[in-house]
């Protein structure tokens, strides 16, 4: 929990809930695992090799068996005769008899007796005495390599501490005797001292015979068994443990690796950080552009997206008015702006509108590529005074080729509208400076010249805080669209981006567009809610997408 809170107290701020959206941007209990599930595989993998390499190793480790057997202590017959009769044992005596059986000397016996290759001292480390407070006994536990080896120490230092006490015994037995036969010799033979005389005769009489049948001075209850397993080490135990440490150690990686990476990983964070409106999100898929020979149409998957992108566009420039020309940019590179560029161009037309692509992106061009076209002449060109418009302009050569190349089933088939235009002006070859072409009179100038062209123009360009010529570009069109990718963009670079532009005078941002999000992570496209795959299905237009509904008059409404 504590994590938890850290997390929420240390992520990026974000803009309050406004009473438009009040719930737009509040806190689920869900962002607080969201750290966990990104690194769920991570995690995973770390609880597994922490259980398996614990398990492997404390299963290589040499086993330790246990076992113990019950000892009597109590009060002897040769107690009473030398004068230690204790009716009741006290704590303190059965302490004093648990020290006496792990002394050095029962020890020695023990190591002479087995044979064992090692010092009492060291012996003596894996044996241990249990006094029982509410009984006269002892508990003997002795750990060892093996189940045999233990119970034989336990039974051996048993019996040795018996033997060690019985000779004990003895030699008070012999020191009483010698002490009541020469009391009894001084004492006088006469009448008055006859009483006392007996008595110590009897006393002697009594010790000769606890010395000549001496009584067992301890007494062990059971013999102790060799156990069934070992007590140590637990592999299956220490696996768990060391599992959910694992876990645990995982959750807190989570939280610090999720605090200290910047990148954005969800729209309602792009939406956020961006405080504009997102137009569409794209998924995520292996190959966002056809192959070589075949870049005249989108692919399947991303169709419905980016004809989304088309739609949300036209009513945004429905409520701000005629907007022909748009801009699209980036905050840094890899983020997918030129492929927007390119998928929403044959968007439009697919739609049987009239379009136009500049390649604004002096520096890095990349729509000649992505169309297949020649390199030059272009943007450089034009801009630079060394070539008209009307020259630099490249027409799609595979749609062109497509629309002169008549289906066969055409006759079969009834007649569907035909696209519209797409026309590319490239980057061209715009020298050492490119920067300096861009000025805004001859910006100006040419997308006036467009705008009365086509009824779309839409200009890709630098990243804007890599290089400023977008700050030159940005005033001179209708509308700026931002493009962000889902664990590309960080939070910084999408302040920032906002900030430059907001710094530019005239800039109209319409809004963005969010590639790379994952299955769930946003909206849910029909990708097979498009043309059938079926031989009797509707024919496509000639770019491969959906044709245009018949009974919709306006060009910029058809999906």
């Amino acid at each position: 929990m504590f994590v938890c809170s850290w997390w929420h107290l240390t992520r990026p701020a974000m803009p309050a809930p406004t009473m438009d959206s009040p719930l737009e941007n509040s806190v689920s209990p869900l962002d607080y695992l969201r750290p966990i599930w990104r690194f769920k595989w991570t995690a995973l993998l770390m609880v597994t090799a922490a259980v398996a390499a614990t398990y492997l190793y404390f299963d290589h480790q040499p086993r330790t068996y246990e076992t113990s057997a019950q000892l009597y202590v109590g009060q002897s017959s040769i107690d009473s005769l030398t004068g230690n009769s204790n009716p009741a044992v006290d704590a303190r005596s059965l302490a004093n008899q648990a020290r006496l059986v792990t002394t050095p000397a029962v020890a020695s016996v023990v190591v002479r007796r087995l044979g064992l290759a090692t010092t009492p001292e060291r012996l003596l480390q894996r044996i241990s005495v249990r006094p029982d407070a509410s009984a006269d006994f002892l508990t003997i536990v002795a750990e060892a390599s093996s189940a045999r080896l233990a119970a034989r120490l336990v039974n051996e230092f048993a019996q040795a501490y018996i033997q060690n006490r019985a000779d004990q015994e003895k030699r008070l037995v012999s020191v009483q005797l010698k002490s009541a036969q020469l009391q009894l010799a001084r004492t006088p033979i006469k009448e008055s001292n006859l009483p006392a005389s007996v008595s110590l005769a009897q006393r002697i009489q009594d010790l000769r015979s606890a010395a000549l049948n001496p009584e067992a001075a301890g007494q062990q209850l059971s013999s102790a068994q060799p156990p069934a397993s070992a007590v140590a080490p637990k592999p299956v135990r220490n696996a768990i443990f060391a599992g959910a440490l694992a876990f645990l150690l995982a959750i807190v990686l989570a939280y610090l690796f999720d605090r200290s990476d910047r990148r954005l990983r969800t729209v309602d964070d792009m939406e956020a950080m961006l405080d504009t409106a997102i137009l569409a999100t794209i998924p995520q898929v292996p190959k966002p552009l056809p192959v070589h020979g075949e870049r005249d149409h989108i692919i399947r998957e991303l169709r419905e997206p980016y004809h989304t992108l088309r739609v949300n566009l036209e009513l945004t420039r429905a409520r701000r008015g005629s907007a022909k020309s748009l801009l699209v940019t980036s905050a840094f590179s890899g983020e997918g702006k030129s492929t927007t560029v390119r998928n929403l161009a044959l968007a439009y037309r697919d739609a049987g509108m009239r379009v136009v692509v500049v390649d604004a992106d002096l520096r890095r061009p990349a729509m000649a590529d992505l169309f297949d076209l020649a390199r030059g002449p272009g943007t450089a060109e034009v801009l630079g005074g060394t070539a008209r418009l009307a020259s630099a302009i490249q027409k799609d050569q595979q749609v062109a080729r497509a629309v002169k190349r008549p289906r066969a089933s055409a006759a079969r088939k009834p007649a569907r509208q035909a696209p519209g235009e797409l026309d590319v002006l490239t980057a061209g070859e715009p020298g050492e400076n490119p920067g300096l072409l861009l000025y805004p009179v001859a910006v100006r100038e040419l997308i006036n010249e467009l705008e009365a062209l086509y009824d779309i123009v839409l200009v890709d360009t630098p990243p804007v805080l890599l290089v400023s010529d977008v700050l030159a570009l940005a005033p001179e069109v209708d509308g700026v669209i931002l493009v962000a990718r889902v664990g590309v963009t960080t939070d910084t670079a999408a302040q920032r981006l906002i900030r430059t532009l907001a710094g530019v005078p005239q800039t109209q941002i319409m809004g963005a567009v969010v590639n790379s999000v994952a299955p769930g992570g946003a909206y849910t496209y029909y990708g097979a809610y498009g043309p059938s795959d079926r031989e009797d299905a509707a024919p496509p237009s000639v770019n491969g997408a959906h044709d245009p509904p018949e009974d919709v008059a306006d060009p910029a409404l058809r999906k």
